[in-house]
């Protein structure tokens, strides 16, 4: 085998074929960090002049002198072949201790165990935790969810009878949407790159409500010079019922990546929640995800627990919750080694 760093164009051609495939694992998120100034590597392994593993690994930020890198969602490889995996987590050590490395994040975007519409472990289902010990013995550190969602919610589309899943929404998630388009008259419509503002606007909203930090508008801005025609912005609007005034209720960004579409943010206004617009957009995205060859559509980040409101808003859809592996930290140096020393007395007095 043989450890490289690949060129953009051949990473994109591997990446996207993978079932693990993800955006934060693409050519086009590579290209965001590069026109960011970020320092981003293409690390892959070769066998017999074949790609057989890549990840885009970026420096996050700094401890001092020392760097820490991420590799989000990723690596992208066969996860059953330890071998391969053992060779680039070594290999990869070496070259980021080279380049002033201390940590190095990875964020695997597999599933640990199978798991139903209430988060239940479905009995005899796909379980990956054979893997999580299998990267501890390679010395990596378990974090859990850490940075990035560990649970996620999932609507599988391929091949699906859209009647047939409309039907199966929640009562009132099919009543939203039928009100939407045919009592308030409410409309979707894609965001120009001007526009995204109105996207910043409305997250911000959601976020105070929520307690999140939404992203600045120049993030929605770098995803749309980036990914062009494979992320979306819409907004649902309608007029308003006291003045006539036409007005934005909800909008959201979406990925179109690989084999799924993602649900990445959104926001709404509050007291245009009732019209339905964030149950119409959400519809809207569905179908064009089951037309158009994706085998999944992901809602994102949830928290699978009795009356959080996110929850039961994606619940509604009849999907299923998927909990993913989660994000581990290998130590680079003695300076990564006494970080994750940190984190484990953090741990004991129950601080991380």
């Amino acid at each position: 085998m043989e450890f490289v760093e690949i060129e953009r164009e051949e990473f994109a051609k591997f990446a996207e074929r993978q079932v693990n495939a993800n955006f934060l694992q693409s050519a086009e998120m590579y290209d965001r960090y590069k026109a960011k100034g970020r320092e981003v590597y293409l690390l892959g392994v070769k066998r017999s002049q074949k790609l057989c593993l890549v990840g885009l690994v970026v420096a996050m930020r700094k401890v001092g002198k020392w760097k820490i890198f991420n590799c989000p969602g990723g690596p992208l490889l066969d996860y059953n072949n330890t071998e391969l995996m053992e060779f680039w987590t070594r290999e990869a050590k070496k070259f980021l201790r080279s380049k002033g490395g201390m940590i190095l994040q990875i964020s695997p975007n597999i599933i640990a165990r199978e798991r139903d519409i209430d988060a239940e472990e479905v009995p005899g289902g796909e379980n990956n935790l054979a893997v999580k010990d299998n990267l501890v013995k390679m010395g990596y550190k378990y974090l859990g969810e850490y940075e990035q969602a560990k649970w996620v919610y999932k609507l599988g589309v391929k091949g699906a009878d859209l009647d047939q899943m409309y039907k199966n929404f929640r009562k009132g998630h099919k009543l939203s949407i039928r009100y939407a388009k045919d009592r308030y008259g409410v409309k979707i419509r894609e965001l120009k790159y001007d526009e995204l503002p109105i996207l910043k606007e409305l997250a911000a909203e959601a976020g105070e409500y929520h307690g999140f930090r939404p992203p600045e508008v120049t993030y929605f801005q770098e995803m749309y010079k980036a990914f062009g025609d494979k992320v979306k912005f819409f907004v649902s609007e309608m007029k308003d019922p006291e003045t006539g005034k036409k007005v934005v209720t909800s909008g959201g960004m979406f990925m179109l990546y690989g084999p799924e579409v993602v649900y990445l943010y959104s926001g709404s206004r509050r007291e245009y929640k009732k019209y339905g617009g964030p149950h119409l957009i959400q519809w809207q995205m569905i179908q064009y995800a089951a037309k158009n060859g994706f085998s999944e559509y992901n809602f994102y980040g949830v928290r699978p627990v009795k009356g959080n409101g996110v929850y039961a808003f994606k619940r509604g859809f009849k999907g299923r919750v998927v909990e993913l592996l989660g994000t581990f930290i290998l130590p680079l140096n003695m300076a990564g080694k006494a970080y994750v020393l940190r984190k484990k007395t953090e741990e004991m007095r129950g601080v991380a």
